[in-house]
């Protein structure tokens, strides 16, 4: 586990990049509850961010100097690991598990650009199998601008159950309250997910079905 919070962490300080970004934008993508994948409190452990406020601006982060030497210990890693891989197309469980938490995480905190970087600038987004897809990445954007809208109280988890280079199959489920009429969602569905060499989805395939619950007495 501590491998997969190491490359959670490498994603959010790489998501952050050069320059600073406002605390609120950060906490709201990275902020997590699962206590097994602490990764904004990790990396704030770490020394590897660093907090700045401007009176009537708001508070930044930005990344310190040892977390730049971090990412480029790990990047360096990396080089050398996608220089001796026999297959530069295999997938593995532990980059398919990054990827389904970040979704997950950019679903639960409603960062649509989050969940757009997660794919390739060419990619196809079936939401179901007979639907036209979101294409491209502005066409993911645009799609996850849409579908949070109305939804509170979000929570996503996922199980692998196959990885077979570039294909990763996992089963999903989510739930949410819709805010207009108090009414909790539950989905549950199975992902069909194509992967590039980079890590990004080239093509996503669900099926999924709904279940929903009325409001109890006093809730609405």
């Amino acid at each position: 586990m501590a491998d997969t919070v190491d490359a959670l962490i490498l994603d959010l300080l790489e998501w952050i990049g050069p320059r600073r970004r406002l605390y609120s934008e950060v906490i709201d993508a990275w902020r997590t509850s699962c206590p097994r994948l602490p990764v904004w409190e990790e990396a704030n452990e770490r020394g590897f961010l660093d907090h700045h406020h401007e009176a009537g601006r708001g508070a930044y982060v930005s990344v310190s100097e040892r977390g730049r030497e971090f990412l480029e210990t790990q990047r360096s890693l990396q080089r050398t690991r996608h220089g001796s891989m026999a297959n530069p197309m295999a997938i593995t469980r532990e980059a398919a598990v990054l990827w389904l938490t970040k979704y997950g995480q950019a679903w639960e905190t409603k960062a649509a650009q989050l969940a757009a970087d997660l794919f390739t600038e060419d990619c196809r987004y079936f939401e179901t199998p007979f639907s036209e897809p979101a294409i491209g990445r502005e066409g993911v954007l645009r799609y996850w601008q849409a579908v949070p809208e109305g939804q509170s109280d979000i929570t996503f988890h996922y199980r692998i159950l196959a990885v077979e280079a570039p294909t990763v199959i996992a089963h999903w489920s989510a739930s949410f309250t819709r805010t207009a009429r108090g009414t909790r969602v539950k989905l549950d569905g199975v992902f069909v997910l194509e992967f590039t060499v980079e890590g990004k989805c080239r093509t996503l395939r669900e099926w999924w079905h709904r279940e929903e619950e009325p409001p109890l007495p006093g809730e609405t």
